[in-house]
């Protein structure tokens, strides 16, 4: 399961302040829901906060033209 995907599907509005959480999920009632379901077993992702990098700026060197080794 995704925390993210799953904790923006709540309608109520007070979840979107916490939207992504582990916390969020507890407060929902998620887990409850899933035991409800008979649901054994679950993989949670990420478990880490998540970085994008802006590759739109890359300037590519070419041959000599770096300053490193």
């Amino acid at each position: 399961m995704h925390v993210r995907d799953f904790t923006s599907l709540l309608k109520d509005t007070s979840f979107h302040k916490k939207k992504a959480s582990f916390k969020n999920l507890i407060d929902a009632g998620i887990f409850k829901y899933l035991k409800k379901l008979n649901i054994t077993h679950l993989q949670l992702l990420p478990i880490h906060s998540a970085y994008t990098v802006n590759d739109l700026n890359k300037k590519i060197y070419k041959k000599s033209q770096g300053t490193g080794w």
